[in-house]
């Protein structure tokens, strides 16, 4: 059941859905279904930030309120409007996953493509009963993948936006730019809150798997105090083991260019903290991903460019920024020596619920 704060969005989505349904239709569209579709971009913003139940709403509420002010209610424009919006919402909620291997954009285009394909069945089967109108599908996918495609990516640009509204919010305590862009470019309704704390320089003797997740404690307590139900909390940190010794992040260039001299042709281990929290039922995960990895040998020219690049990574290089040309072989989890295991983070997504 809804909360009366949750009934006012459910009435302003439906609401914005029927608005953009209605300017469509009085936009010339010669063939059937040959609309921007932007209705089903409403809905999918809907889904990622308010579930599944809110979305079936969203989408059964535009048809019916769109048709009624539009005299069609009844009509075979309504089973046609009512059939395909039903149907991509019910496809997209089937394939969609935070963090999920299917991007926004993909759902959006599987959506546009099977909406496109739910009215012309229903067309074929309830009212033109002609086998001609077969000769439309090739039109109509072509419309579907690049509708589809554009509101995708309206998508994942309105959600960051009203994140902060959205029944499944979630935190990141970290202004990491890179952590940062791969939950956004998931389409995830996340807002990024800084975590008050000063990161700590490692003991000579000191764990390398326990001061990983010190750090990401010390973050999760800090931003957890700032912050209230519902959503979820992301903390992270991340560090490079060599020969049992830890790199944090360069405190300047020279002290990346001796962790990169220190790296370079030597075999090291990275380490990811990752914890997850529900602040509403205080459920908590936490794990340490850990990724194998061996550079390349560097030369002198080489450490010179890298040392000034990528002062806010742990042990002064970013894998990405380094083309992987220079990383000779690596084992485990790629994403986790970027400094964020998509795979841990979608596990502890989908159990914290």
């Amino acid at each position: 059941m809804l909360l009366r704060g949750n009934i006012t969005f459910l009435a302003i989505f439906i609401a914005t859905a029927s608005a953009v349904n209605m300017a469509e239709w009085f936009i010339p569209h010669p063939v059937l279904g040959l609309k921007l579709g932007l209705a089903n971009m409403v809905t999918l913003v809907g889904l990622i930030t308010m579930g599944k139940n809110f979305a079936v709403k969203v989408a059964v509420g535009r048809v019916i309120l769109s048709s009624i002010l539009l005299g069609t209610f009844l009509s075979p424009a309504f089973y046609l409007s009512f059939s395909g919006a039903l149907t991509a919402c019910l496809i997209m909620i089937a394939i969609y996953r935070p963090l999920g291997k299917i991007s926004p954009v993909g759902i959006s285009i599987i959506g546009a493509v099977t909406h496109n394909l739910a009215q012309l069945t229903v067309a074929y089967l309830l009212f033109i009963k002609h086998g001609g109108v077969i000769f439309l599908l090739p039109l109509l996918l072509c419309s579907s993948v690049i509708t589809g495609m554009i509101n995708g990516y309206l998508t994942l640009n309105i959600v960051p936006k009203i994140a902060e509204f959205s029944l499944r919010r979630i935190f990141l305590a970290s202004n990491s730019p890179r952590r940062i862009n791969i939950l956004r470019k998931a389409g995830l309704p996340l807002i990024v809150v800084s975590p008050d704390t000063v990161e700590d320089r490692p003991k000579d003797d000191e764990n390398p798997l326990r001061f990983s997740l010190k750090q990401a404690r010390k973050k999760m307590e800090s931003v957890c105090k700032k912050l209230s139900p519902p959503g979820c909390v992301i903390s992270s940190d991340t560090i490079v083991e060599v020969n049992g010794k830890i790199f944090v992040k360069p405190a300047n260039s020279q002290e990346a260019k001796y962790m990169l001299q220190t790296l370079s042709g030597n075999q090291q281990k990275v380490h990811t903290a990752v914890i997850i929290k529900n602040l509403t039922t205080g459920k908590k995960y936490e794990k340490v991903e850990i990724t194998l990895l061996k550079m390349k040998k560097l030369t002198d020219t080489e450490i010179e460019i890298f040392k000034n690049k990528h002062l806010d990574k742990a042990g002064g290089y970013a894998i990405q920024g380094m083309d992987d040309k220079y990383i000779k072989w690596i084992k485990g989890s790629y994403t986790n020596v970027v400094g964020f295991p998509v795979e841990v983070v979608r596990k502890f997504l989908k159990k914290i619920g």
